[in-house]
This record gives C-alpha cells, sequence and structure tokens, in this order.
C-alpha cells in the first residue's frame, strides 16, 4: 500500500506546521505503536519517528500488529504532513502509519489524513494544514503508479495539496552513473537533436539525480538554460513569440537540461518522465496561488490560479487569456488548458505537467535500447551507449 512518489517534490513539499506531537501517547500493551509521542522511550516497538511510534520499512508486512497499518512511501501526502520532509533522514523507503477512513479509526493524537493517522493539533487540525489554517480532505487509498494522474472524487470545499514527483533516482539506478548518447541518431529527425541521459551522484548526499537534454548537431542552435526570472507580472520566457512559447511548451529545446521524474528501475528496466514545462519552474515559484473561487464558477473551487481575482474576474475570463499575436499576457501562462505554464496549489505554483515525455529503456551492459513516447510526435525508437562513467 506504499503510496504516491507524488508531482515536482523537491521544490513543492506541503507545509508541515508543528511536526511533532500534541498528546501523549496512550499506555498499555502494543497501544503505543503508531500513537503519538515525543521520545523513543514512550515507544515500546519501534522508535519516535516524526512524532509518532514507527518503523522505517519497504513492505506492508513489516507495520503488522494489533492496529490496522501499512507501510506508506515517505513522499506520500499522509509522511509529507507527518514528517515535514524529515522521512528522508529515517528511511529510503516508507514508515508504517495506521491506517483509516475516518478520524474515529485512529488514536488519540493522531487523525486520519489521505488515508494514514498522522497527527493532529489540539483543535483538530492535522500538521500539513495547519500552516495555512485549513484542513485537507482525505485522497483515497491509491498506489505510487496511479498517483501522478490522480482526480481524486473527494470533497473540494477545501484545497488538496497534491504530492509533486520525485526528483531521486531509485538506489538500483547506481549502476547506471555516467553519461549515455544516443547512437546512430539522426540529428535532422524528431527534435532535430540527439538524445543524452546524464545519471549523477550528488557529493555529500550521495543522492541519485538524472537529467535529459537533447544535443543539437551545431552547438549554435542550443537554446540553453531558461533565463532567470526576476518579474511576476510580466511575459515569460522574455522576447518569445507566440511560436516560440507554442514549441517551448510542447518540444523538449535542444541545449536545456530536463529533470528525470518518477524514475524506476529494476531488472535492467529504466522508466522516467520529463516535461517541457520545466522550463517555466523559475518563473512559476514566483508566482502566488489565489483560489479559483475568487475568480471563478464556484463549480471550478478545486483549482488555484497565478493571477488574483482584481485581474481575472471570472472562468469566462481565464479561458479568454490565451497567446495570440495581438499580445502574450502573463495571465496566459496560468490559465489556457493546453497552453499554460503553470500549476497551482495552496503551497505555490510550479510547472504544468499535462505535457509529459516517457522514456522506457532496457539496459544490456553499457547500452541501452527502448521507446520515446510523446503526445505529439508519437513513438519513436532510441538507442544509448554509455560514453562516461
Amino acid at each position: 500500500m506504499l503510496e504516491s512518489k507524488g508531482w515536482m517534490a523537491a521544490l513543492f513539499v506541503v507545509a508541515c506546521a508543528g511536526c511533532g506531537p500534541k498528546q501523549q501517547p496512550q499506555v498499555g500493551g502494543e497501544t503505543h505503536w503508531l500513537a503519538a509521542c515525543d521520545l523513543d522511550a514512550h515507544c515500546e516497538r519501534g522508535s519516535c519517528i516524526c512524532g509518532i511510534c514507527s518503523l522505517g520499512c519497504d513492505g506492508d508486512a513489516e507495520c503488522e500488529g494489533s492496529t490496522p497499518a501499512a507501510c506508506y512511501d515517505r513522499r506520500s501526502p499522509g509522511v509529507g504532513r507527518q514528517c515535514e520532509g524529515e522521512a528522508e533522514a529515517v528511511t529510503n523507503s516508507g514508515i508504517c502509519l495506521a491506517v483509516c477512513e475516518t478520524d474515529a479509526d485512529c488514536q488519540a493524537g493522531t487523525g486520519c489524513i489521505a488515508g494514514a493517522c498522522v497527527t493532529v493539533n489540539s483543535d483538530g487540525a492535522d500538521a500539513g494544514s495547519a500552516a495555512v489554517g485549513m484542513t485537507v480532505p482525505k485522497l483515497p487509498d491509491v498506489r505510487a503508479s496511479e498517483f501522478s494522474s490522480l482526480s481524486p472524487e473527494v470533497d473540494f470545499d477545501t484545497p488538496v495539496a497534491f504530492p509533486l514527483p520525485s526528483f531521486a533516482m531509485p538506489e538500483a539506478a547506481r549502476e547506471l552513473v555516467g553519461v549515455w548518447s544516443e547512437v546512430d541518431c539522426d540529428p535532422e529527425s524528431i527534435y532535430s537533436s540527439c538524445l543524452r541521459i546524464e545519471i549523477a551522484q550528488a557529493a555529500g548526499s550521495g543522492e541519485l539525480t538524472g537529467t535529459f537534454v537533447r544535443v543539437p548537431a551545431d552547438p549554435a542552435d542550443a537554446l540553453g538554460p531558461s533565463p532567470r526570472a526576476l518579474e511576476t507580472d510580466t511575459w515569460y520566457p522574455p522576447g518569445t513569440t507566440v511560436d516560440d512559447y507554442s514549441d517551448l511548451l510542447w518540444h523538449p529545446q535542444s541545449g536545456v537540461d530536463y529533470t528525470i521524474l518518477d524514475a524506476e528501475y529494476a531488472d535492467g528496466r529504466l522508466s522516467f518522465w520529463v516535461t517541457p514545462l520545466e522550463y517555466w519552474a523559475d518563473w512559476c515559484a514566483l508566482q502566488s496561488s489565489y483560489p479559483a473561487s475568487e475568480v471563478a464558477a464556484d463549480e471550478w473551487g478545486r483549482d488555484y490560479f497565478c493571477r488574483p481575482s482584481e485581474q481575472i474576474q471570472s472562468f469566462e475570463d481565464s479561458n479568454s487569456v490565451h497567446p495570440n499575436q495581438a499580445g502574450l499576457t502573463p495571465e496566459a501562462l496560468c490559465f489556457w488548458d493546453f497552453s499554460r505554464a503553470c500549476d497551482c496549489a495552496v503551497t505555490g505554483c510550479f510547472p504544468a505537467h499535462w505535457n509529459e515525455i516517457t522514456l522506457d529503456l532496457v539496459r544490456s551492459a553499457d547500452a541501452m535500447e527502448g521507446r520515446v513516447i510523446s503526445s505529439d510526435k508519437g513513438t519513436t525508437e532510441v538507442r544509448l551507449r554509455r560514453v562516461e562513467r
């Protein structure tokens, strides 16, 4: 029952105010297990992890006991609210949490958030929502592979802060560290460039991350990194035309490093996805999010937008804000369904992910081959060879 890795985690994680417990654990038998705690001494089993008596885990079997429990991925909504990012220091996989459908299923000091019992404040608000002064409704139980496209049917009277994708490569991918370049590629085909993947180990932490880049035949054709965003109320990137903007939205640009997201590697098979919309990460991060209820009809209340109500008065108005030859306005970066660059949540704004490019590769020694799947180019075959370790 490992929950999602999530969707864009290193940048935007739900704020967690007061991750420590607000009530002392219960006493007797195994009641300390999965209850709120302050110290390891309070726990008859496991240790005090993020304010709950728990264990690091890789599977549900490790969490069995008198309280129904499961192993929740450290990047899942419940763990994110409980640990405020501290889980990575405890486990590479997940931690045990009691499973629930309602608050009544949880021990004192904990409440049901996203199907897991997590610490609540004395006023009943969960730790993750305390910073923004609102209670986050429970998400349905869902496995990791299903989370990136999740559209849960829950009450959206209050906002849900969805988990963001994982930037970290799995530990098993350590054997892939190096630079992998496309073999026998035609620089005039598909994106007029050749694919290169780099998997690197961070100094100090040792965490693995990966980048995807298209290398043009002529270095002069490389676009290079996105320009630094300095202002929130101007069109971005500066100087782009409508045609430029469309190309940036739909295609990975030559010379731009795109982050490998939600990578999985097992039995020699590597899969991951990237999004061209990462180009707007810097600009989106500067934006403030506004509830759709301030700028649109009530039925759109689940959404958050970038622009305040005095600039966009209705959802109909937002749909009319579209990149066109008459003028490129910042509102278009936040609103138009398949031309927007940013998505927003209660915690802030980040690159939209309606355009995903997926890679599925199989390794054999120092070579990998497989498929590149994109919404506009379809499926293409690709072969890579490791050129640098």
